[in-house]
Formats: C-alpha cells, structure tokens, sequence
C-alpha cells in the first residue's frame, strides 16, 4: 500500500474567516493526533498528492469501469481522537469532466478497519442538483446526525479516515479531497421551515398553523406569479411578513437556463422588486429554482445579488453553514415523509446540534398525488410534533443573522492544476 504524505494536504486548505462575524476555530485532525500517512488500496483508482502554488491535496482518478477505490489511513492513530461536540469540515473538487458514481468518507474506531461511522456525500440524477459540480472547490461540514454506523463505532475514540470514491461508469472522474478537519458544534440545533413558490396555501394553512405555536417560515415566492390563480396575492404576503416570516427570492425558470446577458439583472429585479414592496427581511436570501445551479455562472452570479442561497436537498446543514451559496435543505415529501418523521428529524438536529430546513411545495386537503404535495392534517399533526422536541424555529434570515460567518472564503481557494491526470 503506497502512504501519502497527507499532513499537508491536512492543513494547507483550511476555511478562512469569511464576513462579519468571526467563524469558529477549525481543528486539522492532524494537529488533533491524527498519523501523518494517507494509504491507497491496490485497485485500478489511482491516488496521489497535487502540490500548486504552495497548496497541496490528495486527488483520485477512477477508471471510468465505476470500481470502488478507497485510501485510508496508512496506520491507525495510537491515540484516539475525541470528535464529540464537533462537525467534520473539508473541501472537495471535481477537476474534470464525468460523473461520480459514489463518493464517502469514513471515520472508524475499531481495528482492522471495522466499527465506523460513514458520510455519503449527496449525489443526484440531475448534475445541476448536486453541491459538488466540476470545477470549484466545495467547502463541506458533515453532521454525525448523517453518517450511518457499521458496527458500533465510538465517536470519542476515532482512529482513521478513508476516502471511497467511483465513478458512474460512463468514464473516469478526478476528484480532489483537502482541508479535512473538526469544527465545534453549536449550543443548540435549530430547524427552519420553507416553503417554495408562493402557493395561496401557505398562508391559508401553514400559516394558521404555524401562528397558533409561534413558528414562523420563510417563503420563496416568483413575483411573476404573485396574484396570479393559486398563488399569494400582495396582500397575503403582506400578512405573512406580519406574522414575522421571511418573503424570500424564487423564480419560475431555473437559473441555468439563463444566458450571460439576463442571468444577473434577471436576479436583482427578483431582489429589488421584494425590496420595493417592504419585504426588506427576506429579499436578500434565494432559493434555487428547481434546485438547479452551477459553479460557474449561477453561483458567482447569486453571491453578487443576494446573501444566501439555499439548494434543494442534500440533507441537514451546519451552524454556521459550510457554503452560504449552498445552504442544504430536507426535502419533505408527500407519501413519504410522515409526522413522526418530522419529529425525529428534529430531534436529530438537537441531538447533533445542527440546522436543518424543511423544504415544503403544496400543503394540500386529503389525498397526496405526488412527492411534491403533503397533506394538511399531516402537517398539522407534524408540526405539533416539532414543537413537543422544544426545538428552536427560526427564519432563514434569523439564522443567518445569528450565524453571518462565511466558511467559503474564495481567497484561501489552490490555483486549478494544469491537468486532470493523477500525479
């Protein structure tokens, strides 16, 4: 097994301190007692470690066949590492073209490489759904409430990390992996509910519901749509923001769809006409439309009109969250998301002290036709149930308000390497 010399790779791309506020101390597990040796497996993905301008990170290149390849610790730790109270930081790369097939890290306790704990990076069928996009560095922040246990890992006494990584057989995929490191986790978890599109039923039942417990939400509505049959009037906004929601930013087309000329202006009038009609709290935070983006039009093009943007899926986030631009969202889903799901889901988030946004469609009376609409009663009965965990409930801008840090600081970004070939 070749080692890797990965104390480098450990250190050199930690977060930097983003905007106004100072984000939390990032830990290398390198400085927190971890070997200094990555190994690679035998296998057709090759591994190896890129040095650019002073920067250096470890990069996989698969063999196009979708075979699973994994580097890991090339010895494990003599002394454990404590991660209680502590998310998993690092930052990721796909550095050409392809698509990945799967992509985890894994942090175990046990010898022989057993008893560990796994982290399935977010991949969808759609590209433009997923966080990580060729192209640009991803800054990423894991919660343990995501990783899934095989055998009976012990987060106090973490011993070794491996990276799996393959392709979805249509060629091979070079993927990059730095920065990794431990972040302290927050006081407390705290849960966010969304609605998207505007429909007339998120005042008529959500929020009814939610005003009875003192929850507000944050809608993303198309201001092409306001007024329109099924939709939110002015008016009903209005009402909204009085009973302290966010009016947010959405639009009709998804934002790729765009060219260079439209993208941006198109953008700000969405921002400018919530400005304009007293929706100040909300204007400045979008989601997605479709949950469709890109690294290198769409994202640029958002971080210069509004503050976040939230994606639509990809699971729970982090306090604060890894990218602004890519606030992860739970898709609660019609026919498959039931109340008890919705009360484990934050009791999850308090458990591991994390954020997570409920991203709603239609709330609609009897029966569900689609993922995309969930029933009234069941969102009545849900909600309920959230407030029984005592989590706190907050608006986006709220959160991010409390939590204006940016772990995505580009100027800490490598220089892009002059080939895709593994070194």
């Amino acid at each position: 097994m070749k080692t890797l010399p990965w104390f480098a790779f450990l250190v050199c791309l930690l977060p930097a301190i983003g905007v106004a506020a100072p984000c939390p101390d990032a830990q290398p597990l390198h400085a927190l007692g971890f070997p200094a040796g990555l190994g690679a497996e035998p296998g057709a993905t090759r591994f190896g470690m890129v040095t650019r301008e002073g920067h250096s990170w470890v990069r996989a290149r698969t063999d196009g066949a979708g075979t699973l390849g994994i580097a890991r610790s090339a010895d494990a730790a003599s002394r454990p590492v404590d991660l209680r109270g502590r998310f998993l930081a690092m930052q990721l790369r796909l550095a050409g073209s392809g698509r990945l097939g799967g992509m985890e890290i894994r942090l175990g306790s046990g010898g022989a490489w057993n008893d560990f704990f796994v982290f399935e990076i977010p991949l969808y069928s759609d590209p433009l759904f997923d966080p990580l996009q060729p192209g640009e560095w991803l800054p990423l922040t894991l919660s343990f409430g995501r990783a899934r246990r095989v055998g009976a890992p012990d987060r106090s006494q973490i011993r070794w990390v491996a990276w799996a990584v393959r392709d979805d057989t249509s060629g091979p995929v070079v993927v990059d992996w730095a920065g990794l490191a431990a972040l302290p986790e927050p006081e407390r978890g705290v849960l966010s509910f969304t609605f998207d599109d505007g429909y007339a039923e998120h005042l008529a039942i959500a929020g009814r519901a939610k005003a009875e417990r003192d929850f507000p939400g944050t809608a993303y509505v198309m201001p092409e749509q306001i007024g329109d049959t099924g939709y939110l009037n002015l008016d009903g906004l209005g009402t909204l923001r009085d009973l302290g929601w966010d009016v947010a930013a959405h639009h009709a087309t998804p934002l790729p769809e765009f060219d260079d000329a439209t993208l941006e202006p198109t953008l700000a009038s969405v921002r400018d006409y919530l400005v304009s009609h007293g929706f100040e709290t909300g204007a400045g935070h979008l989601a997605y439309p479709l949950g469709r983006h890109d690294p290198e039009r769409v994202v640029p093009a958002t971080r210069r009109v509004f503050e976040t943007a939230r994606v639509a899926g990809a699971g729970p986030e982090t306090l604060p969250p890894a990218d602004r631009y890519r606030i992860r969202a739970v898709d609660v889903r019609g026919g498959e998301t039931s109340p008890e799901d919705l009360r484990a889901i934050a009791e999850d988030a308090l458990a591991h002290r994390h954020w997570v946004v409920l991203m709603f469609h239609h709330l609609v009376e009897g029966d569900v036709r689609h993922a995309l609409e969930y029933n009234a009663d069941d969102f009545e009965r849900g909600i309920a149930l959230i407030q029984e965990t005592g989590i706190d409930v907050q608006t986006v801008s709220e959160v991010w308000s409390a939590w204006r840090c940016d772990l995505a600081a580009p100027a800490t970004r490598p220089a892009a390497p002059a080939s895709a070939e593994t070194r």
